[in-house]
């Protein structure tokens, strides 16, 4: 872990379970659905997923940084530098994941879950759906991989 993150206080699945879901309602309007209250739904149904599901063991943690007005949902594994873009990891995965907030960033436990859900539904609220994007994209890139070989 970088010197410019906190030591991990939580892991998503110990998120998952303490978050309420009127919590995790009022954090996903202040932070990104101001008057929309129709956008709840969807993040309430895959709350109501992962708190059913288990948590598989990974290497990555996931780590919540400022970035200009927004805050960035990003993952890393011990030693390695790289900023991963996780939004396609399974669901149970980002369970097992230890979070680490940037240094001087303060979030409650709910702004933490609005904003990692926020990132792990970017390609929707569906994990079949997603799964199927991300077969797709691998496709493309051994396509592209084997085209240039």
């Amino acid at each position: 872990m970088s010197g410019s993150s906190s030591e991990a206080r939580h892991t998503i699945a110990t998120l998952v379970a303490s978050v309420t879901d009127a919590e995790l309602v009022a954090a996903l309007h202040r932070l990104y659905y101001k008057g929309q209250a129709e956008q709840a739904q969807g993040y309430l149904e895959v709350l109501a997923k992962l708190r059913a599901m288990k948590s598989e063991p990974t290497t990555m943690d996931c780590v919540l940084a400022r970035e200009d007005e927004a805050v960035h949902v990003y993952g890393v594994e011990m030693g390695d530098p790289t900023h991963w873009a996780i939004e396609y990891v399974p669901w149970s995965r980002w369970l097992g994941m230890a979070v680490h907030l940037e240094r001087g960033l303060e979030l409650t436990d709910a702004d933490i879950l609005a904003n990692i859900l926020y990132e792990m539904t970017w390609a929707g609220f569906d994990e079949d759906e997603i799964a199927e994007q991300r077969d797709g994209i691998m496709e493309a890139v051994e396509s592209i991989d084997e085209a240039e070989s």
